[in-house]
């Protein structure tokens, strides 16, 4: 091989290396979510969440659920869909939080999809589609 053919080959690996690595490490689209932190309003999340068909499943006696509430505050948290499971709860609804298959609280239904837990603001916003 010649030296111009070497130095040729060499070129053109270093080239497919650097686009290989653009590719790998440039940043895709916007990942961004479509909604902030800061944009974020309890009264129009829970109104959303409502409005899109999502519960939240607890126990009157559950402090993650106590916890979750307070997270909405009480304004915002009185537009959300909550079942209670306790049947000495004030209106339960146990027979639902059987069918549903209820195991750990709060548990979320949105989408179809069951989120165990408590959830942020934010992590409701993003899994409901919130803008």
């Amino acid at each position: 091989m010649k030296k111009n053919q070497i130095i040729g080959i060499i070129s053109f690996v270093v080239l497919v290396t650097t686009i290989v690595l653009v590719a790998i490490f440039w940043p895709a689209k916007s990942s961004k979510s479509p909604v902030s932190i800061e944009d974020i309003n309890a009264v129009k999340l829970a109104q959303h969440l409502t409005d899109s068909g999502a519960k939240m499943y607890g126990a009157y006696w559950c402090s993650a659920c106590k916890q979750q509430k307070d997270l909405f505050g009480p304004e915002a948290f009185a537009k959300i869909n909550y079942v209670e499971c306790d049947p000495k709860g004030q209106n339960p609804q146990t027979e639902e939080c059987q069918k549903e298959e209820i195991g750990a609280f709060p548990t979320w239904k949105i989408d179809g999809k069951k989120y165990e837990g408590v959830r942020s603001l934010y992590e409701l916003a993003v899994t409901s589609n919130f803008k």
